[in-house]
């Protein structure tokens, strides 16, 4: 028995690039040839209508939200024994509270701290109160004022004597 051999043959190709690129655009010879320099990205952000538009837009929200963060954590964000405090006044259903919302940090002091909340004028009256610090990572606290005021001037005070004073606009 004879043993057929496989054939083995060279398929034959009728693709040729030169003269594909014979036919192409200069644009695309160009390419092939390495004589197109390639735009930087500031060109490229900026070579079209759209794309300047576009990076516009980029940037002034870029803008916006940052001044607007920052002005967000300026404002009735304060620092007492290492923690932070938000203060607001609020008029619920009638009744004046003062909203004391605490952040705990590591080694931030934890304890009593006495509340004293007046009018700027010190007209009304004052009221004190008295709340406790612990290590819970966010607490809240109301305190009801029994007058009312388009501000107040609060004092919080630590055991240690370290204070802040603090005017606050009533909201609502």
């Amino acid at each position: 028995m004879d043993k057929k051999k496989p054939l083995i043959f060279e398929p034959v190709y009728y693709y040729s690039r030169e003269h594909r690129l014979q036919k192409a655009p200069a644009s695309v010879r160009a390419l092939h040839t390495g004589g197109v320099k390639r735009s930087g990205i500031f060109n490229t952000l900026t070579g079209t209508r759209s794309n300047r538009f576009m990076l516009m837009t980029i940037v002034i929200l870029f803008v916006f939200i940052s001044i607007l963060t920052r002005m967000t954590n300026a404002i009735g964000s304060y620092q007492l024994g290492g923690n932070s405090l938000t203060l607001n006044a609020r008029t619920t259903a009638g009744e004046t509270y003062l909203e004391i919302n605490k952040i705990y940090k590591e080694e931030a002091f934890i304890g009593t701290i006495k509340v004293a909340v007046s009018t700027p004028s010190g007209n009304e009256g004052i009221t004190v109160e008295q709340i406790a610090f612990s290590m819970l990572p966010e607490e809240q606290y109301r305190i009801l004022i029994p007058f009312k005021a388009p501000q107040y001037l609060v004092v919080l005070q630590m055991d240690t004597g370290e204070y802040i004073s603090v005017k606050v606009n009533r909201r609502g």
